[in-house]
C-alpha cells in the first residue's frame, strides 16, 4: 500500500481513523436514579430482595464490561496488526529516509549558494582588476544584453 492510499484511507470511510474510532469504548448510558418507595422502607423482606437483585445486577454488568473489554482489545490487536501487515512500518520508514535525503539536499544547496555567492564575488574582484564591466554590474547593459 503506497503513502498515498495510506493517507487516503486513513480520511475515508472504513479508513484507519474509522477503524480507530469503532475501538473507542461507546458513551456510558446514564443510569436513572432509583428512588426508594415508602413500602421498601416499611417492609424489610422486599428491600433484601432488591438489594439482592441489585447485587446480581451488578455481577452481569460487570461481566457484561469485562467481555467489552476483551472484544475491545481483540479488536485493537487486530488493529495494529492490520497496520502492520499493510505495510503502515514500512511507510514510516520510507519517510524517514525521505526526511533524512531532503535535509541532505537542503544542505547541498545551501552549500551550492555559498558557492555561487563566492565566485560571484571573485568573478566581481577581477573584472574590477583588469578594469572590465560587466553585464552584471551595470543595469542599462543587462537590459540590453537581455531583450525581453
Amino acid at each position: 500500500m503506497s503513502y498515498a492510499q495510506i493517507l487516503r484511507s486513513s480520511r475515508q470511510p472504513g479508513g484507519y481513523e474509522a477503524q480507530f474510532a469503532g475501538l473507542m469504548p461507546p458513551e456510558e448510558e446514564q443510569q436513572p436514579t432509583r428512588i426508594t418507595s415508602s413500602r421498601l422502607k416499611e417492609n424489610p423482606d422486599l428491600a433484601t430482595r432488591t438489594k439482592d437483585e441489585k447485587a446480581v445486577q451488578q455481577s452481569s454488568r460487570s461481566t457484561q464490561q469485562n467481555q467489552d473489554l476483551n472484544k475491545r482489545i481483540k479488536k485493537i490487536e487486530r488493529f495494529i496488526n492490520g497496520i502492520t501487515q499493510d505495510g503502515f512500518a514500512d511507510v514510516l520508514t520510507e519517510n524517514a529516509t525521505l526526511l533524512s535525503e531532503t535535509t541532505a539536499l537542503k544542505d547541498k544547496i545551501e552549500e551550492l549558494e555559498e558557492t555561487l555567492e563566492n565566485m560571484q564575488a571573485r568573478v566581481d574582484e577581477l573584472c574590477k582588476e583588469r578594469q572590465v564591466s560587466t553585464i552584471q554590474n551595470n543595469p542599462a547593459r543587462k537590459k540590453r544584453a537581455m531583450p525581453q
